[in-house]
């Protein structure tokens, strides 16, 4: 699944992202989709319809993903070599631990998210107007 990834609209970078001084990332300008969507099981279709009609997203706690990649980093050997690498892994890993995940695709017909997301092709596929969802906000809910 992506998690909110985005085709990228020029290849120039933007500013980097820093870490007690050391550069940790380079962030890249992206062409947001204009939809969004989320392929779900069945077996919580009643959390699923509650989400829908409260105006929230549910988001699954890092702990529970099924994805063993999922939030998998590598640290630049400048960073490694850095004396604030040991406080930075560090505070991922704390992060890591109070976080929710809420991944979405932007392909709405995608026969892999329909096997592994969707019940084996007896689930609901959500489709969810990007614009829309970044004007309200915080949205996420999810039991840690």
């Amino acid at each position: 699944m992506n998690d909110f990834v985005g085709v990228p609209e020029r290849r120039r970078l933007r500013p980097a992202c820093c870490y007690g001084g050391v550069k940790v990332a380079e962030i890249r300008n992206y062409v947001k989709p204009r939809r969004l969507y989320r392929y779900r099981s069945i077996e919580h279709i009643d959390r699923e319809l509650e989400a829908i009609e409260d105006g929230y997203l549910f988001c699954a706690a890092y702990k529970d993903m099924n994805d063993p990649m999922e939030g998998v980093y590598s640290a630049s050997e400048r960073l490694r070599r850095s004396s604030v690498y040991r406080n930075f892994e560090i505070d991922i890993l704390s992060d890591k631990r109070r976080l929710g995940i809420c991944s979405f695709s932007e392909v709405h017909n995608h026969e892999l998210m329909w096997a592994h997301y969707a019940s084996r092709f007896k689930g609901i596929r959500i489709e969810y107007d990007l614009i829309q969802l970044l004007k309200r906000g915080r949205l996420c809910a999810h039991a840690l």
